[in-house]
């Protein structure tokens, strides 16, 4: 299958061709999101296909991205449902059919208002802390992978999307990866420097990250290639994000920083510590 091809409406998938797929819902580096259907038990899904015929370490790293979707066990994590290769040997793992909108779509319209930006964040601080207590690390935390949907109060509820390259480890951290896998914007710098280091409070500065553009629209250090990126790590401060939100309360701006720090000793120990210091900051709304 050619990388930039498309399946077909109505290519059938799984035993006894259980799935169905319907029109394309996105395209990434390692594959397609297609709407689906299951055919056996007649409800929507999310079909991803990957982009060709899978050989065994691309099915390997599929299969890591469906155990670490259900270790975390978390109602903010896309279920999965299923995990395996067709008999043209491309690789599909089939998920729960979400309905809305990711944060990076919604930020076009500007940004989240500052009690959108603490649900948001008190969700990504409970869904990571699950991740982390069961050793699985994300490693792209960003607007592209948040999904949101809207309750009938306008309060939002979020899932965190694509375990496609998230790392189980043992405490130690010491992975055998020789390059930093993950958006680069929304990288810890210590990771892009040393990815063979590999740590939970990647996850947490990737949180801030998330936090910081979805209450200014901004990135901390803007959007630049991953050598300027290392520059401005070393060499520059992230502006406060109450400069630029000085709508923000002083204690949900403090703990976005406080994700942001660059030295590891300064930042949050745990995502526990980030989820409680938010719930203390929702006390000033």
């Amino acid at each position: 299958m050619a990388r930039d091809s498309v399946l077909p409406p109505g290519t059938l998938l799984g035993l006894q061709s259980r799935y169905r797929l319907g029109g394309l819902l996105g395209r990434g580096g390692m594959g397609c999101v297609y709407d689906a259907l299951d055919q056996k038990l007649d409800r929507d899904l999310a079909i991803k296909v990957l982009h060709e015929a899978a050989d065994q370490k691309s099915l390997q790293r599929l299969y890591r991205e469906a155990r670490a979707a259900q270790l975390t066990e978390h109602d903010a994590v896309v279920q999965t449902y299923d995990c395996d290769a067709d008999a043209r040997g491309r690789g599909f793992i089939v998920m729960e059919r979400l309905h809305g909108e990711d944060l990076g779509q919604r930020l076009e319209r500007g940004p989240l208002t500052p009690a959108e930006v603490l649900q948001v964040g008190l969700q990504l601080a409970d869904v990571l802390r699950a991740a982390h207590d069961k050793k699985v690390i994300h490693r792209d935390v960003k607007p592209a992978n948040v999904f949101l949907r809207a309750r009938a109060d306008g309060s939002l509820v979020i899932k965190l999307l694509d375990f496609g390259i998230a790392k189980l480890i043992e405490w130690s951290g010491l992975t055998t990866e020789g390059k930093a896998r993950g958006t680069p914007e929304y990288m810890a710098p210590e990771y892009m420097a040393n990815p063979k280091a590999l740590d939970p409070r990647v996850d947490l500065y990737s949180l801030g990250v998330v936090l910081y553009e979805a209450a200014s629209c901004k990135l901390p250090y803007g959007r630049h290639s991953v050598l300027e990126l290392v520059m401005r790590h070393k060499h520059q401060s992230v502006v406060d994000i109450r400069q630029l939100c000085p709508g923000l309360s002083e204690a949900l701006a403090a703990v976005i920083m406080r994700c942001l720090e660059r030295d590891l000793a300064k930042r949050y120990p745990d995502a526990e510590c980030v989820y409680q210091a938010l719930r203390i900051a929702g006390r000033f709304f």
